[in-house]
């Protein structure tokens, strides 16, 4: 197998983080062989199964329990866990709020401008508790969950994401790297692939992935890596109806799949902003683009206006059930 640019993957919700270690699994049989040791004979004092530097995981979900259990789906044998934590980040969103009614009362009262144009009020909104568990096929939920955490203090939500783009511009990565291509390396040694698996049929994926490809831009933006994204959507076809299919699952992904068409158009237009305002903690509703009836950035608590700049996700992958195929 062979490299010619960093990879990072980052999985978001149940289903990305199930695909992400899939995905891990195979990569390194891919890379170390059946019995672990391929890469080690390119790296001696590597870890048995242990990945190079330069392919980076972040696993990103609510549900604490599900994101315990990628570790080992990741590697052929629990004994190997340290090897694939060499190259895996997890990232478990904790709010301080029992239940999301709580949860909502905290961002109205901390986050108003933030929120108040996607924040629905307080009457009718759904009893989910515990947190912990999942966003319950809300995305509403998550959306909430990672802004009540942003609005504390970002190291939370992005630290290991950070952690892990810092690990690719390490200069271990770049060795890496050229040993993965061989001597016949082309392209830009500084070229990161960036893949972002996530589900539109459930919440956690649909109410975190608009936030994340924007915090991954800015941390990319802080470097000297130059990332492409390339969203990976699975659809509600996948899942059987009442197992995270029917209904509520295509009204997910409904909203979410407008969101990101209109992200991704944006992303080929090259849209851009010549607001002189400075970014701050309150979303000034007047916003906009030149020209344009969408905001130019996402606002999140904590951090201001954040911009993707043009041309970093120009396409997605969008995967339905294939014909014939039984879940």
């Amino acid at each position: 197998m062979k490299l010619n640019n960093r990879v990072l993957f980052v999985l978001i919700g149940g289903t990305g983080c199930r695909l992400g270690a899939l995905t891990d699994r195979r990569i390194r049989e891919e890379i170390c062989g059946v019995d672990g040791t391929a890469f080690q004979r390119l790296r001696p004092g590597a870890q048995r199964y242990e990945l190079p530097a330069c392919i980076q995981f972040v696993y990103i979900d609510i549900n604490l329990g599900d994101l315990a259990k990628v570790r080992e789906w990741s590697v052929p044998d629990p004994r190997h866990v340290s090897a694939a934590d060499a190259t895996a980040h997890h990232t478990g969103l904790v709010t301080s709020a029992a239940a999301y009614p709580e949860l909502a009362d905290n961002l109205r009262l901390h986050a108003g401008p933030e929120t108040e144009s996607w924040l629905p009020p307080p009457i009718g909104e759904p009893y989910v508790t515990p947190l912990w568990r999942g966003a319950g096929q809300f995305p509403t939920i998550a959306q909430a969950v990672v802004y009540e955490i942003l609005a504390t203090g970002p190291q939370a939500a992005v630290g290991r994401l950070k952690e892990a783009i810092d690990r690719l511009a390490s200069p271990q990565a770049a060795s890496d790297l050229h040993r993965m291509a061989g001597a016949a390396a082309t392209g830009d040694a500084s070229a990161v692939d960036v893949f972002v698996g996530f589900s539109v049929a459930g919440g956690t994926g649909c109410g975190l992935f608009l936030a994340y490809l924007h915090l991954i831009a800015e941390l990319f933006s802080r470097t000297t890596l130059k990332p492409m994204i390339y969203p990976l959507v699975l659809l509600p076809s996948a899942f059987e109806e009442g197992l995270g299919g029917g209904r509520a699952a295509d009204l997910n992904a409904a909203r979410a799949l407008l969101e990101l068409f209109r992200l991704i158009d944006r992303q080929n237009r090259g849209t851009s902003v010549r607001s002189l305002r400075s970014d701050g903690a309150g979303a000034p509703a007047d916003a906009q683009a030149d020209g344009d009836d969408d905001p130019p950035g996402l606002w999140l608590p904590g951090l201001g206006q954040v911009r993707m700049r043009p041309g970093l996700a120009q396409s997605a992958f969008l995967f339905s059930r294939p014909q014939g195929i039984s879940p």
